[in-house]
C-alpha cells in the first residue's frame, strides 16, 4: 500500500485490541516510512484498546478509521489483502469514469495448501455462493435487492457512505462488509463488481483445518442462523448438484440421458460462474461430486456446532444463537 502509484492516499491502519506484537510492529513501520523520502503516502496508526457497548469489533474499527479520514473516496480493506502497485490508481479512475458510488473488486484467492481436492473445494464453494448471493446482479441498477460487498475491497464515495448511515448502521452486524454493499443498492446508488484477480489477492486459508473451522462458522452466519435456510441449501445441493451423478448410474435406460444432459448443463454453468473468479482443471471438475459432498458436510457441521455451543464467537466475543439471529435480521 505504501508503494502505490496513486499517491493521493492517506493510509489509516487500525490495530483493534491486538494482544500480540501487531501494535509495536505498526509503530516501527510508521517510523520507518516517515523517514523514507521516497514514500509519499502518510501512514497513521490507530490503537483501539476497548470495545464500546453496541458495537462489534470490525464495524467499530472501520468507523474509527473513517473518523480520521479526509478523502472524498474511502477504501475499506483487510490487512491480508495484497495490492498491485497500480491497483488503487486503476480503481479510482474506473470509479470516476463510470460515476460509481460503490466499487467492489473480487480478489484472487490464494491457498498456501495445494492439491486438486482442496482447490476443487474452493471452486465448489465459489460456485454455490454465486447462487446464494447472485453477484452478477450487483452491476444492474434496476436490481436493488442484490448488492455485493467484500471485506478485501469496499471502495465508495464519502457522501454515499454517509447516505447509507456509515458503519453506525452496521454496528452489530457480523456480516458488515456484505451488508454495506446491500445498503448501497437498497439506497438506489450505483455499484459495480469486477474481477480484480490481476491486481488484488488474498491468502485464503493456510491449511485444511483452518478452512473447515472458519467455514463451519461463516456458512451458518451467511444463512442468518436459520435452520430453514440451512435445510433449503442442503436440499438444493443434493437434488440439483449431487443427485444427477447418482441418477446417471442408477438408471441404465433412456432416463439416464436426462441426467447426463443435466450434468453437461451443470458443468457449463460451473465454467461460466467460476471462470471470472477462479481457474480450474478437468480433474477438479471431475471431483465436483466429492467436493459438493464436503460442502454439505461442512454445512451440517456448521449447524451442529452452533447449536451444540449455543452460539458463535464473532470478532473475539461469544454471542448466543438468540443474539446472533437478532443481529442478522
Amino acid at each position: 500500500m505504501l508503494n502505490q502509484s496513486y499517491n493521493k492516499i492517506e493510509l489509516i491502519v487500525i490495530n483493534d485490541r491486538s494482544k500480540d506484537q501487531t501494535g509495536r510492529k505498526l509503530e516501527a513501520l510508521k517510523k520507518w516510512s516517515d523517514a523514507k523520502s521516497d514514500i509519499k503516502i502518510p501512514l497513521k496508526v490507530i490503537h483501539i484498546t476497548s470495545l464500546p457497548s453496541g458495537w462489534l469489533g470490525t464495524s467499530h474499527a472501520l468507523y474509527q478509521g473513517y473518523l480520521q479520514s479526509n478523502g472524498e473516496i474511502l477504501l475499506f480493506t483487510n490487512t491480508d489483502t495484497s495490492f498491485h502497485p497500480e491497483a488503487i490508481e486503476h480503481a479510482v479512475n474506473y470509479m470516476r469514469r463510470y460515476q460509481l458510488d460503490h466499487f467492489v473488486l473480487q480478489p484472487k484467492r490464494k491457498m498456501v495448501a495445494q492439491g486438486f481436492l482442496l482447490q476443487g473445494l474452493k471452486q465448489a464453494l465459489v460456485y454455490l455462493s454465486t447462487f446464494l448471493e447472485k453477484p452478477w446482479k450487483a452491476n444492474i441498477s434496476e436490481s436493488p435487492k442484490h448488492g455485493v460487498g467484500l471485506s478485501s475491497f469496499n471502495m465508495l464515495r464519502r457522501d454515499a457512505y454517509l447516505q447509507i448511515g456509515t458503519h453506525q448502521a452496521l454496528a452489530m452486524r457480523p456480516d458488515e462488509s456484505q451488508q454495506l454493499g446491500k445498503r448501497v443498492k437498497k439506497a438506489g446508488l450505483k455499484q459495480h463488481l469486477l474481477d480484480g484477480s490481476d491486481v488484488l489477492s488474498v491468502d485464503w486459508y493456510s491449511d485444511v483445518d483452518s478452512l473447515f473451522v472458519n467455514l463451519e462458522k461463516q456458512i451458518f452466519l451467511r444463512l442468518k442462523c436459520k435452520l430453514s435456510l440451512a435445510f433449503s441449501m442442503l436440499f438444493i445441493q443434493f437434488f440439483l448438484f449431487y443427485f444427477p451423478f447418482i441418477g446417471m448410474w442408477l438408471f441404465w435406460d433412456w432416463r439416464s440421458i436426462f441426467y447426463v444432459l443435466t450434468l453437461i448443463l451443470m458443468s457449463y454453468l460451473y465454467f461460466r460462474q467460476n471462470q471470472p473468479i477462479t481457474k480450474y482443471t478437468v480433474l477438479e471438475l471431475m471431483a465436483l461430486p466429492l467436493t459438493l459432498s464436503l460442502c454439505m458436510y461442512i454445512l451440517v457441521r456448521s449447524v451442529y456446532t452452533t447449536y451444540k455451543k449455543g452460539g458463535l464467537h464473532v470478532n473475539g466475543s461469544f454471542y448466543s444463537l438468540k443474539e446472533l439471529k437478532k443481529m442478522l435480521k
